[in-house]
């Protein structure tokens, strides 16, 4: 009981500062004009701010998306390889682009593209069989991102067919 007091003071700390932030989304234009922009660093800051705006602002730009997996810089690419699993299945057609991108120089994009391909849905079993080449990836994270991939992929064939 004699914490109460200072349990409750931190409480209302924790409330008050909550209510006070707001976010301020960029619009998704500026976000989708950033894309283009010579800068890699505003291309993968656009990105990862479309990525954490959700599902419904990524959804909005898959084809910009897919086209970023293509970019000349590795952390775009990282980027927009992240960004793909919140379009669902409507960023399938990424499918040959993610398979590609398994091979990437870059073990982070490597890894993230293969952590894309489950949340694709049944067109991401065309990535199995590059998948299964991963697990022998020099790298610890890529290895484990195939891993979970296939496991996920092989689920979702599973609850899909039944």
């Amino acid at each position: 009981m004699k914490y109460l007091p200072g349990i409750a003071a931190c409480l209302l700390l924790v409330l008050g500062c909550s209510s006070r932030e707001s976010v301020e989304w960029t619009p998704l234009d500026d976000l989708l004009a950033r894309l283009n922009d010579p800068s890699a660093d505003l291309r993968y800051s656009a990105l990862r701010e479309i990525k954490e705006q959700g599902p419904g602002t990524a959804q909005k730009a898959v084809p910009q998306i897919i086209a970023a997996l293509k970019d000349r810089d590795a952390t775009v690419r990282y980027g927009a390889a992240l960004a793909v699993p919140l379009c669902g299945h409507e960023a399938a057609a990424a499918v040959p682009t993610l398979i590609d991108m398994l091979q990437d120089k870059d073990p982070l994009v490597r890894a993230a593209a293969a952590a894309a391909f489950p949340a694709l849905g049944p067109k991401s079993r065309e990535a199995v069989p590059a998948l299964q080449n991963l697990i022998q990836d020099r790298e610890k994270r890529v290895r484990e991102a195939a891993t979970h991939a296939l496991k996920q992929i092989a689920n979702n064939a599973k609850y899909s067919s039944s």
